[in-house]
């Protein structure tokens, strides 16, 4: 199924939207970004089923993070299909104010596989796997 413009614009700016929640540490933001089963599934943290678990685990993740944490898309695709959206990126998370001179430090790099549907007409992530990449996967 192809995407139109609108489509893939609506979807980027969901994605961004569920992260800057999750940066700022509100889980009801976060959680209104996912289907009302959807799954979040971020090793080694857990996997989260359905709006309140995920908003409990955003609001817990980011209020445990000492300095703060930002996370950051890069090279986004999207593949449409009969049910929905199948969307793949790179995921680079950032700690705040570890860096030299208390700048930020990148944390870790993973690759994000995400499928999306239409939930009361508007797209929402039905689910969000995160995978570590390279020799620190047992961190993030």
């Amino acid at each position: 199924m192809p995407l139109s413009a609108a489509d893939r614009l609506a979807i980027l700016e969901l994605l961004a939207r569920g992260l800057r929640a999750l940066d700022a540490g509100d889980g009801e933001a976060a959680a209104t970004c996912f289907t009302a089963d959807g799954v979040l599934d971020v090793p080694p943290h857990g996997r989260f089923e359905g709006r309140e678990a995920i908003a409990a685990f955003v609001r817990a993740h980011e209020a445990a993070a000492e300095h703060g944490s930002q996370h950051w898309t890069n090279n986004v695709i999207l593949e449409g299909h009969e049910d929905g959206v199948r969307l793949s990126c790179y995921l680079l998370g950032f700690d705040l104010g570890v860096g030299a001179g208390g700048g930020p430090a990148i944390a870790w790099l993973a690759l994000v596989d995400a499928e999306l549907r239409r939930e009361d007409g508007e797209w929402r992530l039905a689910s969000f796997r995160r995978s570590l990449l390279g020799s620190r996967a047992g961190e993030g």
